[in-house]
């Protein structure tokens, strides 16, 4: 798990490239705007889309986590 999330910590910082390459494209050749901002957004949802599975393990382990802390907590009280 923790290799998926250093893969996407640099595919995140890739994007955030990709988005300063694509303003200096736009003061360099100004008639592709149309088709850097359609690849843009393309990009972007696929990272999104990317994402969406990981953050919804990192939300189904938190809760587990804290079942099991309250578990733990509890037996240990008794």
């Amino acid at each position: 798990m923790l290799m998926v999330q250093s893969q996407l910590k640099v595919k995140e910082v890739q994007v955030q490239a990709l988005e300063t390459q694509a303003a200096k494209l736009r003061d360099v050749d100004p008639e592709k705007e149309q088709l850097l901002s359609s690849r843009k957004a393309e990009v972007e949802e696929r990272f999104t889309r990317l994402l969406a599975p990981l953050v919804e393990r990192r939300k189904k382990l938190d809760q587990f986590k804290r079942v099991q802390q309250v578990c733990f907590v509890s037996i240990s009280c008794v």
